[in-house]
């Protein structure tokens, strides 16, 4: 110590900014370490999310029921008769519309599939980059197919669907319709 006192030098203030820039450097590294797991946990949620869906007998056989109903074309709006069953409902009596009641119901169950998907990439926990990349041309092409019907609901029930309107404005904010008001405001929860 007589040697430290001797040279002028303070060894109490070399060990404070030993001490600070290794607590600079831990915090950092805790800060990096934070943002890259929560992006993995992010992707995997997503992941998980998007398999389930792929892999539902549910959703696949409603998904191929819709895709027929619609002649395998999701990127034009579907016909104004098919709307018609969509937006007024169909009779039940009518033992001879049990395929148009179950489209309606299959229409519902899907759009519903991706409000679900697009309300957690909302809340942040599902990494919209890996939606955008792998469900972008589904969810623009559901919402161009349904736009009548979704505008329809949206009229009555403004939060129906809100989030994956929120997505579709998302995936395309200058070519999509919806973007300029056609299928509703895009939602603000905040």
């Amino acid at each position: 110590m007589p040697l430290l006192q001797q040279s002028g030098e303070n060894p109490t203030g070399l060990q404070t900014w030993v001490i600070f820039f290794g607590t600079l450097a831990a915090f950092i590294t805790f800060l990096y370490t934070s943002y890259h797991h929560d992006r993995a946990e992010r992707a995997a949620n997503g992941l998980a999310a998007l398999q389930t869906l792929r892999t539902d007998k549910d959703y696949l056989s409603r998904a191929k029921q819709v895709r027929d109903m619609l002649g395998g074309d999701f990127s034009r709006p579907a016909g104004a008769e098919l709307i018609s069953y969509l937006c007024s409902g169909v009779p039940t009596q009518d033992p001879q519309l049990k395929d148009m009641r179950d489209f309606v119901e299959a229409v519902d169950f899907m759009l519903n599939q991706y409000e679900f998907i697009a309300a957690a990439a909302r809340l942040g926990a599902i990494d919209t980059e890996l939606l955008r990349q792998t469900i972008r041309s589904t969810t623009l092409n559901l919402s161009t197919a349904f736009e009548a019907y979704i505008q329809y609901e949206r009229r009555k029930h403004p939060r129906i669907w809100a989030n994956m309107v929120w997505m579709a404005s998302e995936f395309d904010p200058v070519n999509w319709p919806m973007y300029r008001g056609r299928l509703g405001p895009i939602p603000d929860f905040n």
